[in-house]
């Protein structure tokens, strides 16, 4: 961490201590060093910081968002700037490189990609040259249908779509893939 404050990445720290939400809990400018004292936040939390911040910063509007309510059932809308989001493909492409992932072998993403997004943006550009697309919510036969064309090398999706796959596949023998 003081590495990363050398350089300035804990730059994004500062300005979060300007929203009023965390201005009470901070009382001034956070560094990196004081990460580990940052409080956990809570579900209930977020959704009081989202207010927050789009008081705050009307064109935070602008930012992709998602609204989730994840595996407690309580929505809360997520905010994502470029920075997040360049992490977060990193840490990604990371991830998918060391087990096995390459750009440019036929992938199959079973996944929802809202055009205009920066997840729309990176998958149509030329850095995904391997990787078809199909969205989530249709049918698992429907999914299963199109992975069984496609024949992917790799297949990426959420654990849950994945675990609908599987029982498909488990309780009808003949629509198993090849």
């Amino acid at each position: 961490m003081k590495r990363a404050a050398q350089r300035g990445v804990g730059a994004p720290f500062f300005p979060a201590a300007a929203i009023p939400f965390h201005a009470g809990r901070f009382g001034g400018r956070v560094a990196v060093e004081d990460f580990g004292a940052l409080p956990t936040l809570t579900r209930g939390d977020l959704a009081l910081l989202h207010d927050s911040v789009m008081s705050q910063r009307p064109e935070a509007a602008r930012l992709p968002r998602v609204r989730t309510s994840g595996s407690s059932g309580a929505p809360v809308w997520l905010l994502f700037d470029a920075l997040h989001q360049r992490g977060r493909f990193a840490a990604r492409a990371r991830y998918l490189w060391e087990n096995g992932w390459r750009p440019h072998q036929r992938a199959a993403w079973l996944i929802d990609i809202l055009p205009g997004s920066p997840d729309g943006n990176l998958v149509r550009s030329l850095l995904l040259g391997g990787a078809h697309f199909f969205s989530h919510i249709e049918t698992f036969e429907r999914q299963l249908d199109w992975l069984r064309r496609l024949d992917p090398v790799h297949l990426h999706s959420m654990p849950s779509n994945l675990e609908g796959l599987v029982y498909l596949i488990e309780s009808t023998p003949s629509v198993c893939p090849r």
